[in-house]
């Protein structure tokens, strides 16, 4: 009970914060629950949420290389947009403008991978975002254990049906959002490129799709999505879609 009371005070004072003071309708809600990330889960989907938000640790805190348990969780189970904020140093002012005016979404050329751009384009639009559509040409080929070159011609090749493939995803887009940019990129490990080109071009927040594997299959073959959530100072959208 003591611990629910202080649960409860801590909420109430944040809600009484930011509706004193911002133009937003605020609920709280106390949960129990054996499993934090399923938890959540259903209660988002009790209210029909259309974004779950969190920084990528708790109030309890957690090393900034790895996400807290539950995030992780959450990104790899939740059929909901997941919102992930990197905490800051020092105090946290709920009243600080964070502007999103560039949105940069990474596309792999799969349907699966595209299923991010409907959760990106509703952030856009509430913003006033433009967008810059990525995809990252590998510039190795793996052979066994080795990685080797991609011969100039195949890379070529590839650079072009990329091109193409952004051209026509810009197009759809365009019809109901603007500015819509692409850019390709040829490079041997996606995430870095991801998080380069992020830098690079000033994005504010990279959106992008998840496969949802399991720790040790990520593990042994590494996760895009995971690597650039885990190294990116920007907030991240991530959305894992369903079959």
């Amino acid at each position: 009970e003591e611990r629910r009371k202080e649960e409860r005070g801590y909420l109430g004072q944040l809600a009484q914060d930011i509706g004193g003071k911002v133009d937003v309708k605020v609920a709280t809600s106390l949960l129990e629950g054996r499993g934090t990330a399923e938890t959540i889960e259903r209660y988002a989907e009790s209210i029909s949420a259309s974004l779950i938000v969190m920084t990528t640790h708790g109030r309890t805190g957690f090393s900034r290389t790895w996400l807290g348990s539950v995030t992780d969780e959450l990104v790899r189970h939740s059929h909901f947009p997941v919102l992930l904020v990197p905490p800051e140093e020092g105090d946290v002012d709920i009243l600080s403008e964070v502007p999103i005016s560039h949105v940069l979404v990474p596309l792999d050329g799969s349907e699966r991978g595209e299923r991010i751009l409907g959760p990106a384009v509703d952030v856009g639009q509430a913003t006033g975002a433009r967008f810059t559509l990525l995809n990252v040409v590998p510039a190795d080929v793996s052979l066994g254990t080795r990685m080797i070159p991609l011969p100039s011609r195949h890379l070529e090749e590839r650079h072009e049906k990329a091109v193409e493939y952004l051209a026509a995803v810009a197009r759809r887009l365009g019809d109901t959002f603007t500015p819509v940019e692409t850019k390709v990129v040829d490079h041997p490990l996606p995430s870095r490129a991801i998080l380069a080109v992020a830098q690079e071009g000033s994005a504010d927040i990279i959106a992008l799709a998840t496969h949802g594997y399991r720790a040790l299959t990520r593990a042994i073959v590494g996760s895009v999505a995971d690597k650039v959530l885990r190294g990116s100072r920007l907030p991240v959208l991530m959305l894992r879609p369903g079959d």
